[in-house]
């Protein structure tokens, strides 16, 4: 009966969320970790309102409600968070000779040492080649090399990072590094390079969204020396 088609799409739906569950817990944790989201365009959609009608997080859930037009808009939201935590890292080479951020943004190349040090955060990864399961932190995957040809990368089964790297990006504008300040300006954490020694002032290349500057220079051996400044 053409009539009973609709019921019966949306109890199968119901049915998918539930056997669901084991994977949306797995990615989510609880529901108490998961923060009340909205689209771009202002609609209402809460994860946690889904989760606890799931029985996830709390005593007493009451069952899904057919009717519910949240929970079609609710399930769209929980596609879209990451299955692992996710972290994007600035990374800057800070020369012996650059005194100003429109040098220390023109570098596209750095010292053996530094080379070194990058080998050891992670490894080379091509960009234009990458798969939807590979955090990219905002560089262009396209394969247009807007970001450059590659990425630094670090991975383990429950965590990515990616470091922006600017000595690998492009110089399109060598007046300004106005692409490669796109990235590490709005980076929470930025690791600085600096053949400068550690007393080298991360605040020449500082923006309003860094909160930590962690700076790093070469002391010999594979050792380094760091300070952390924070803003």
């Amino acid at each position: 009966n053409k009539t009973h088609q609709p019921k019966l799409k949306k109890k199968r739906a119901l049915r998918r969320a539930y056997q669901s569950m084991s994977t949306l817990t797995d990615a989510i944790g609880s529901a108490s970790d998961v923060l009340q989201l909205s689209t771009a365009s202002g609609t209402p959609g809460d994860p946690v309102r889904l989760l606890c009608q799931l029985g996830v997080g709390g005593k007493g859930a009451a069952p899904l409600s057919e009717g519910d037009e949240l929970v079609p808009h609710a399930l769209s939201m929980l596609d879209r968070l990451a299955a692992e935590d996710t972290h994007r890292i600035g990374l800057i080479y800070v020369g012996e000779d650059d005194g100003d951020e429109a040098s220390i943004l023109d570098n596209i190349a750095g010292s053996d040492a530094y080379l070194g040090f990058l080998r050891r955060l992670g490894s080379f990864i091509r960009l234009g080649k990458t798969s939807g399961n590979v955090f990219t932190g905002g560089l262009d995957s396209s394969g247009r090399d807007i970001d450059g040809e590659y990425c630094l990368h670090w991975a383990d089964c429950a965590t990515q990072v990616v470091f922006h790297v600017t000595t690998m990006m492009p110089n399109t504008d060598r007046s300004s590094g106005v692409l490669k300040k796109r990235h590490v300006g709005n980076d929470h954490v930025n690791v600085i390079w600096s053949e400068k020694g550690p007393e080298f002032d991360a605040k020449v290349v500082d923006s309003q969204f860094n909160s930590v500057h962690i700076v790093v220079s070469p002391g010999g051996q594979s050792q380094y020396r760091v300070r952390v400044q924070v803003n």
